[in-house]
């Protein structure tokens, strides 16, 4: 629910939501009924993230689509920051961001290490093996689709595999602004 609220409370005005629940067994279908009609939730079979990702992309109608992991949460400010490059240069397909990592058990926050340049990252991405944090992403839809969307063999790294084939297609664009905090706890997957 809380990641959900970090998405419509965005200073940005047009967003479409969608929430892919995948499998899960607890009553996150229940807490999320509050936010209908502003979200279309989707529930399916657990299958991993690569499966669940793909099926929100194809659920969703817009230009552009930004991934959120359900422990995480965008700034306000996320959305209306990171579109501009992606309105700029219809050769940028990925703006990314640094992410805040909180540590919920421990109370520790840091910033994620993460790339401080931006362009064509192919090599960069493939070879340094760093990766973008996958809930700072906004991505536009045809460079998606260009590489056919997440590759669903990936239980694990399917976030790393998309960003090098998404580098080989179009360019990248960092926003320096840290606009996500990514929350690790023990139930993480």
């Amino acid at each position: 629910a809380e990641a959900v609220e970090s998405v419509l409370a965005q200073t940005y005005p047009r967003i479409e939501i969608v929430v892919v629940d995948d499998g899960s067994n607890d009553d996150t279908h229940e807490r999320l009924a509050r936010f209908r009609p502003r979200i279309t939730l989707l529930r399916q079979a657990h299958q991993g993230p690569a499966v669940a990702r793909n099926a929100g992309i194809r659920a969703s109608r817009c230009e552009f689509v930004g991934f959120l992991d359900s422990d995480d949460l965008w700034m306000p400010e996320k959305v209306e920051r990171c579109l501009p490059p992606l309105l700029a240069d219809p050769d940028v397909g990925v703006v990314f961001t640094p992410a805040r990592i909180h540590e919920t058990d421990t109370g520790r926050r840091y910033d994620l290490p993460q790339y401080e340049r931006d362009g064509w990252m192919a090599r960069d991405l493939f070879v340094e093996c760093r990766g973008v944090n996958t809930s700072t992403l906004l991505t536009r839809r045809k460079h998606l689709e260009a590489v056919e969307g997440f590759d669903e063999e990936f239980f694990r790294a399917q976030d790393w595999d998309l960003m090098v084939r998404m580098a080989e297609v179009c360019r990248f664009a960092r926003v320096a602004e840290t606009l996500t905090e990514r929350r690790l706890h023990p139930r993480n997957l």
